[in-house]
């Protein structure tokens, strides 16, 4: 729908990972025991880790994060309500390889990024909806769960702060 929606300027739009398919393919999997569903779940999170995660890039608001669905999967910005990071978890958890680990804490870092650069501490900022700051507030609390480092919870108390300044207005 996103390419009949002209978001593409003509060409294909790929949905880069929207809602961590990875992730609801392993649940199914692992909650069926249903074989073509994990084999679905490792194409899926492959293909994030190897074509919508930007790996290079001297813009640091797209280093290590997941590009938002886009012509060409590269198109488009980087913003939380499009990086995930719990279907990269459950494949490092599957495969052990530490470089996917790695590449689930630069989708946080970049999360991260985006809220110390746009308007997402803000109440009321474009970035401060429940899709932004609610993504948001997923994936880092999958990143403190899994590490415990403080930093992911101090953000994810910035955002909750944030909702609760929003609420008393």
């Amino acid at each position: 729908g996103y390419t009949n929606q002209g978001r593409g300027n003509g060409e294909d739009v790929w949905v880069n990972g929207e809602y961590d398919a990875g992730h609801a393919f392993y649940l199914y999997y692992i909650t069926h025991g249903n074989r073509r569903a994990y084999g679905t779940m490792k194409c899926v999170t492959e293909h994030i880790m190897d074509v919508d995660i930007c790996h290079h890039s001297s813009d640091p608001g797209r280093f290590g994060g997941q590009i938002a669905h886009s012509a060409r999967h590269a198109t488009h910005v980087c913003t939380p309500s499009h990086e995930w990071v719990e279907g990269l978890l459950d494949y490092y958890h599957e495969t052990g390889d530490p470089d996917i680990f790695e590449m689930a804490v630069n989708v946080g870092k970049n999360i991260v990024y985006q809220l110390e650069h746009k308007v997402l501490n803000q109440p009321h900022g474009v970035n401060t909806s429940a899709r932004e700051g609610g993504w948001a507030l997923y994936a880092l609390s999958a990143l403190y769960l899994e590490t415990r480092d403080a930093l992911w919870m101090d953000y994810s108390n910035q955002i909750v702060d944030c909702f609760y300044e929003w609420e008393k207005e």
